[in-house]
């Protein structure tokens, strides 16, 4: 057998570069570990990368429904033209029986009017690329029929190399039945082995067809299958996929699944309605990391959700939550968590949704996010916290009648918000970020001396005016807003970020602008007063960056960021602070 192998190695290299290129790829990368010489005319093989997953010519993507609205039909040839550019080069190996390394061919885009048209130039272009040994298949285009959204067919055949692939994500793709007798997982013998991630979004197919598929890979270790259609059943075992440690699932109200993995080590679930808390199939106890996502307006028992969820993974050092509690005061107690994750969502009713009161006991905690925080009361035993970014809604809306109302929050809000922060510090990496939706009152004079403590330690605030014009008060003054934050802390940066498409103005960033900037640097408002406003505590300010039409700048004067105040987005601020002690 060596003098056999020795034989075929002192080939002339023409001759087996003629071999190598008719070889599929998994045999080509058993003859590089032959000999030395295979292994240098493998290694010769040239490299390329077809990436125009970002390029801002093919349109903004997202990973959901949205369908970006239909380019101009010269725009589309455009763009497909550059496509069929940038492969004549594997086109010319093929005339020269020549192969390259492909690492990537990734694309999206709306740039098809039907799934005749989508298929017409798909299946070229993925047979090209997977005549070659390729790594990373990722496709997202869509095509779209007036403003029908159609799922274009999936080649029913890869190319001879298809096997090679490690990384498969697709989206808005046709997986048909008949593609189980073609090519792509034609007789038994066809697998992928060096496939290691398999991400389908929103892609159609019969369920036997991704039993049959996943059985073809052995070496799975991530599995993400989202809002797939016709998937009625799902059967994932630790015996057939020894190495997976990754599954992220939508569970649709028909999949029957099942899932069955001790070497897990992340879970991602999101519940469509009206599923919400269905883990009774899950049997994976050496889970290290969680995402547990319950439809809106589903309402969960929350404290005993958490307790039997900790039960069933007792290894748990990463959990998200995010879910409608039921529970004005929420509990936890872990010793094993490291990361915690809450994201409350808002319920119909008006005493479901925000956190409240919350009792963390998790020493060992060292990062704590948490979303729509109603920053009342948060107690906690951790002495290792690391990083905390807390996002507050200043109210909520209650719904009384046929439209909204806001809460009106006071000076004990900002006393009880302050109390808050003081559980976090001191550290480095407290962030908060605030959005304003309430009416807001704030008084000095309500507040005795007593009430003014050594402040939190706060990195960075955030605060965000992203509300939608009909759902907020006709005219919000930010004055009380302001006062009340700066009075309860002083946070080393601040930031001010509008979305305009929702907002009639940025008013948010032009109050914060002259309230800091425009300030008269000896104030005379509180002389009267034995408790000082944040004014004469604030030594200095100045920019550190601006955000306007996406477009992030640093270092401007303030003159720069003045003249472009109407389109400004975002500004950030450094504060410096005289002690307050």
């Amino acid at each position: 057998m060596e003098d056999d192998a020795d034989r075929i190695s002192q080939l002339p290299e023409a001759i087996m570069e003629k071999i190598l290129f008719l070889l599929p790829a998994m045999d080509a990368i058993r003859m590089s570990f032959s000999s030395k010489i295979w292994q240098s005319l493998w290694n010769s093989l040239p490299v390329s990368n077809f990436d125009f997953l970002n390029d801002p010519a093919f349109g903004h993507y997202r990973y959901s429904s949205y369908v970006p609205p239909y380019y101009e039909h010269s725009t589309v040839k455009k763009l497909i033209a550059k496509i069929d550019e940038s492969l004549k080069i594997l086109e010319e190996d093929e005339e020269h029986h020549q192969k390259r390394i492909i690492e990537s061919f990734r694309g999206r885009g709306t740039l098809f009017r039907n799934e005749y048209e989508a298929s017409q130039y798909l299946n070229p272009w993925i047979k090209l690329v997977t005549n070659n040994p390729i790594k990373v298949l990722e496709l997202h285009f869509k095509a779209m029929h007036r403003i029908k959204l159609c799922r274009w067919p999936f080649p029913y055949s890869l190319g001879v190399d298809g096997t090679s692939l490690v990384v498969l994500r697709l989206s808005h793709c046709l997986l048909e039945p008949y593609t189980l007798e073609s090519q792509i997982i034609a007789s038994k013998d066809k697998r992928f082995p060096f496939l290691k991630e398999i991400s389908l979004l929103r892609v159609e197919f019969s369920g036997s067809l991704v039993d049959e598929l996943l059985s073809r890979c052995p070496s799975l270790e991530t599995l993400k299958l989202h809002h797939c259609l016709n998937l009625k059943s799902l059967r994932i075992w630790g015996a057939m996929f020894p190495k997976l440690n990754t599954v992220s699932l939508v569970l649709g109200e028909t999949l029957d699944y099942k899932i069955e993995l001790p070497n897990l080590h992340t879970l991602c679930l999101e519940f469509v309605p009206p599923r919400y808390d269905e883990l009774g199939e899950v049997c994976c106890s050496n889970v290290k990391k969680l995402s547990v996502c319950a439809p809106p307006n589903e309402v969960i028992s929350t404290n005993q959700f958490l307790e039997e969820l900790l039960s069933k993974f007792p290894l748990l050092e990463d959990l998200t939550l995010s879910a409608t509690l039921d529970s004005a005061e929420t509990k936890i107690s872990s010793h094993q968590l490291k990361k915690l994750t809450i994201i409350a969502n808002a319920g119909i009713e008006k005493h479901y949704g925000y956190i409240w009161e919350l009792n963390l006991d998790t020493p060992n905690l060292l990062c704590f996010l948490c979303k729509n925080c109603g920053a009342r009361n948060i107690s906690l035993n951790s002495t290792k916290l690391e990083v905390v970014n807390l996002e507050i809604k200043i109210g909520s809306y209650v719904r009384i009648g046929p439209g909204p109302c806001l809460y009106h929050i006071g000076t004990l809000w900002f006393l009880g918000l302050q109390q808050c922060l003081r559980n976090f510090t001191p550290h480095d990496a407290l962030n908060v970020t605030i959005k304003p939706l309430s009416s807001v009152a704030f008084s000095l004079e309500e507040l005795r001396e007593e009430n003014f403590l050594p402040l939190p330690e706060v990195q960075h605030l955030c605060l965000e005016d992203t509300a939608s014009f009909s759902y907020r008060p006709a005219a919000l003054d930010y004055t009380n807003f302001i006062d009340g934050l700066l009075w309860s802390f002083h946070p080393v940066t601040l930031s001010a970020h509008v979305i305009l498409g929702n907002s009639p103005n940025n008013n948010l960033i032009k109050f914060i602008y002259e309230k800091l900037i425009c300030r008269d640097e000896n104030p005379l408002c509180c002389r009267e007063n034995h408790v000082k406003c944040w004014r004469h505590y604030l030594k200095s300010i100045k920019i550190q960056s601006f955000t306007k039409e996406g477009q992030n700048s640093y270092g401007r004067e303030l003159s720069s960021l003045l003249a472009n105040l109407e389109e400004v987005e975002e500004v950030t601020f450094e504060l410096q602070w005289l002690s307050n002690n």
